[in-house]
């Protein structure tokens, strides 16, 4: 995931943000029907190539960040990027409570047929409606933009070893949460959804009004 964010920023500043998330919108689509044709067959095969496929989605990370601040004032980006980063999740404050009773009610299809549909809608509307914000690229090599990445500030570097660990700890944290809860209380899709609902609810809330 890490790294095909970083390798998204290099593509991003080459070939234009818009670029980068019309394609990684078409991997998610790709990604999306695998899932639902490994439910339709029993097939591990297109599981794990959906799964592997839906990785490289990160690529558009970079790009929808860098879109955003290019796209308002300087002293308005943290507002900016705090307000895209809230809608793009306020959906799931709803939806993952509904998600997971229309898994209990109709199956796992059903979900990855809305999503094939809602993700179809994105792929067009970024490739029809979106203006890329990238005037010009400063001819650089990826070797150059990796040994930019090491930090000249001693502050710096305290905050990124800092944020490696946050992000680890993160990360093993909110992976394992849900499968202890099925695992140790023997929660069902419905409650885990609406436990992702409120959880995402508060978190970007709070990142809101900290912005």
């Amino acid at each position: 995931m890490n790294l095909s964010q970083l390798l998204g920023g290099f593509l991003a500043d080459k070939y234009g943000r818009k670029n980068i998330m019309v394609v990684t919108s078409f991997i998610v689509l790709v990604s999306l029907v695998l899932h639902l044709l490994a439910i339709y067959t029993g097939s591990l095969l297109p599981l794990v190539a959906g799964s592997i496929i839906l990785a490289f989605s990160w690529l558009s990370t970079p790009a929808w960040n860098t879109l955003t601040m290019e796209s308002v004032e300087d002293e308005k980006r943290g507002l900016a990027l705090s307000l895209i980063m809230f809608m793009s999740v306020f959906p799931g404050i709803f939806f993952s409570p509904l998600g997971g009773w229309l898994v209990r009610e109709y199956g796992y299809i059903l979900i990855f047929i809305i999503g094939i549909c809602m993700e179809a809608i994105c792929f067009f509307t970024m490739l029809f409606f979106i203006e890329d914000t990238r005037v010009g690229w400063r001819k650089n090599s990826l070797g150059n933009m990796l040994l930019g990445l090491v930090p000249s500030s001693n502050t710096l570097r305290k905050l990124y070893v800092l944020t490696t660990i946050d992000s680890f700890s993160w990360g093993l944290g909110s992976t394992l949460f849900f499968g202890f809860l099925v695992k140790w209380y023997g929660y069902e899709e419905y409650r885990l959804g609406l436990l992702s609902g409120i959880f995402t609810a508060s978190r970007n809330l709070l990142s809101l009004l900290v912005s």
